[in-house]
């Protein structure tokens, strides 16, 4: 059982989904360290708009039960009827004032998460070794945080409109289970295939945008290189503008058509199980209006009931789509928090000796040798030079002969694969 359980997990992606949920509360630093008063408003806004509805429906009920009693009961009057639809009034001024406020809280903590993020991208790539930033690997994952740390902003709505959605279904859902627990049973029923297929193929998304990263890079440099001051002269002497527009038409076809079947099984998915997810609360609420004839229950609690259970559903349904919405971000700003994971190598000790200033003896390459990692000849072989305080050297040579090479071991950008670089004696602060 534990096994078969295991595989479903496994098959929906759901294991991928929760994994990609551990980035959270590196991403809810970032947010609360960008924002700490906003975000604390934001949390108090979003829990008070969850609880109005319940309150509106309360009091609908109410309303509704003293007009009909006033028409089925003779002498019964209605003058305590006004207070209540003020009440209604007031409750309902004051969430569409706190959802105007939500949305301007969630505004501006995009804005500074958007900041902050990129600074701490911005930081964190200025330290991050040589090595790293010359791997194409590691351009892809650099350039899959660099977007996600500006495209990402919607994951801040779609938690608090989570948080805001899962109060709302667990207070609705309280007033259904009270009268009839099966009814809120029967909806979580019906709505959990739902979740299951949007959770499938929210994770495709995820997957094949990962895949594409690459296509998306050549397909930004194919635009630049042929819409470009900088590269025009080129493109007009080689006549490459054909060339260039249609390797671009070539390779935005092949990522418009992955694009597009995904976006066609999402729709006929979400549909489907969409249709499946009504039928609990439609069958929750025939049940009700069977209840009303009988006259087991008012006419205005078969509103609040019919109102909660429908709230219930729907808060229920938008629930795990902001779940799976959250998670889809989440494992996208994984890209993020492997970047800032990412640790460099080469790097100053506790203990360094710090650089002479003026550096008297010189700088001597010790038997030094080099060779790229993943390169198979070596730049440098066993090389000796001293460079003596205010000399002055010429580095001459064909392409490839290590002279840029050598400049970046002299001021530790790489360190030789062999040997040592020494000043005034002295190996390189760090070492």
């Amino acid at each position: 059982m534990r096994n078969k359980l295991f595989e479903l997990i496994h098959g929906l992606g759901l294991h991928k989904r929760f994994e990609g949920l551990k980035t959270l509360p590196r991403i809810l630093r970032v947010i609360w360290c960008a924002a700490p008063r906003l975000v604390s408003t934001l949390a108090v806004l979003r829990v008070s708009t969850a609880l109005i509805p319940l309150g509106i429906l309360a009091v609908s009920k109410i309303i509704i039960d003293i007009i009909v009693n006033s028409r089925t009961h003779a002498g019964a009057h209605a003058g305590s009827l006004w207070p209540w639809v003020i009440i209604e009034f007031s409750l309902a001024a004051a969430a569409l004032v706190s959802t105007r406020a939500v949305d301007y809280c969630d505004s501006r903590i995009a804005e500074k998460f958007t900041r902050q993020l990129s600074l701490d991208v911005m930081q964190h790539t200025s330290n991050i070794d040589l090595e790293s930033l010359e791997d194409p690997s590691f351009h892809d994952k650099l350039e899959r945080a660099r977007v996600q740390a500006t495209d990402r902003t919607s994951m801040l709505t779609g938690l608090g409109s989570l948080v805001q959605s899962s109060v709302m279904t667990i207070s609705l859902a309280l007033s259904v289970a009270a009268y009839a627990p099966w009814l809120l049973a029967l909806m979580a029923l019906c709505v959990i295939p739902g979740f299951a297929g949007e959770t499938a193929v929210t994770f495709e998304g995820y997957t094949l945008g990962r895949r594409l990263t690459p296509l998306r890079r050549e397909l930004d440099y194919l635009r630049t290189l042929g819409s470009s001051r900088e590269s025009a002269k080129e493109v007009k002497m080689f006549e490459l503008g054909g060339f260039l527009r249609d390797r671009y038409r070539k390779l935005s076809d092949y990522l418009i058509q992955d694009t597009s079947l995904l976006a066609r099984r999402r729709f006929l998915w979400g549909s489907l199980l969409g249709i499946l997810a009504s039928l609990g609360y439609y069958g929750g609420y025939v049940f009700l209006a069977f209840e009303a004839l009988a006259g087991r229950i008012t006419v205005g609690t078969l509103a609040f009931l019919a109102g909660a259970v429908a709230g219930a559903n729907v808060q229920l349904q938008s629930s795990f789509t902001y779940f799976s919405s959250v998670s889809e971000q989440a494992l996208f700003l994984t890209d993020v928090v492997d970047l800032l994971s990412v640790e460099p190598g080469i790097r100053s000790k506790p203990d360094a000796i710090p650089v002479p200033r003026p550096i008297r003896q010189g700088i001597e390459f010790q038997n030094v040798s080099f060779r790229y990692p993943g390169g198979g000849h070596w730049v440098l072989r066993n090389l000796n030079l001293t460079i003596r305080p205010g000399e002055r050297i010429a580095l001459v040579g064909e392409n490839g002969q290590g002279k840029t090479t050598l400049v970046k071991l002299l001021t530790r950008l790489y360190e030789p694969t062999e040997g040592a670089v020494l000043i005034d004696g002295n190996q390189s602060p760090g070492l």
